[in-house]
């Protein structure tokens, strides 16, 4: 295990062709987690594939985390209200809560609740059911197989499964050791008068200019990506200039490019 976490290929810019799968909002911050919280475990180890010390992978990964963080904060999630990866974006938001700095676990907490209150609001009899970005059929159909049903059941009470599955990434939220709902979310989760909830997330494709300007080449680049915008004619530009300073051209999501 140790020899795996020393060697991986932790981001698109390091050496080696793979065929993971790393841009989307999800993936983006399961990455940055793995190597932020392997890098402050190994913080004195080479990294072999990186050629960084622990240390100063955790802080090139620390700085793309709060990145991530401050995107959600103030533009929501691109893939908005997905009962499949609201699970994928609460499993390593538990371990920075739990293994990060004080201002990563600050910040981490802060983007917890808001997801929680996403869930929270739009449960309904303890079902995850309103409209949403990358949702897949079988969970729409079925709503019992939403990947974020035991979050549900752990959190506000409902119980359609008989016991938790730690096998799944949301174990990292049983297991939060430094985590507490508030209160008013899981009243708000309880209860059923009627109301009307308002809502904008994620962004227009004409905004990646205006990113562009006011946050940098990479991080505009990362949200076109996040939004698996890859061959828009407004983004196009940007996704061969990434394609090629990432070398790309053997990775099979990709390699049609």
């Amino acid at each position: 295990m140790e020899t795996t976490i020393l060697s991986f290929k932790y981001w698109m810019d390091e050496p080696g062709d793979d065929s993971m799968c790393y841009w989307s909002e999800n993936h983006q911050l399961l990455f940055f987690t793995c190597a932020y919280v392997a890098g402050r475990y190994y913080d004195h180890e080479l990294f072999r594939n990186s050629g960084l010390t622990g240390a100063q992978l955790s802080e090139k990964f620390r700085e793309k985390i709060l990145i991530w963080l401050k995107h959600r904060f103030e533009h929501g999630f691109i893939e908005w209200h997905s009962n499949t990866y609201y699970e994928e974006d609460i499993a390593p938001l538990a371990l920075l809560i739990d293994f990060g700095d004080e201002e990563i676990k600050s910040k981490s907490t802060i983007i917890m609740d808001l997801i929680l209150a996403d869930m929270a609001m739009h449960l309904y009899k303890g079902l995850f059911s309103v409209t949403s970005g990358r949702c897949y059929e079988v969970q729409k159909r079925e709503p019992l197989t939403q990947d974020v049903l035991e979050i549900n059941e752990f959190l506000f009470g409902n119980r359609y499964t008989r016991e938790l599955d730690y096998s799944r990434i949301s174990a990292n939220l049983f297991l939060c050791k430094n985590y507490q709902l508030p209160k008013v979310i899981f009243e708000i989760a309880n209860d059923t008068e009627l109301g009307v909830i308002k809502t904008s997330m994620g962004h227009d494709l004409e905004e990646l200019e205006q990113f562009r300007a006011e946050k940098g080449e990479e991080t505009a680049g990362y949200i076109q990506w996040a939004m698996e915008s890859f061959t828009n004619p407004q983004a196009i530009r940007e996704t061969m200039r990434m394609f090629r300073a990432y070398n790309m051209k053997a990775n099979d999501f990709l390699k049609d490019l």
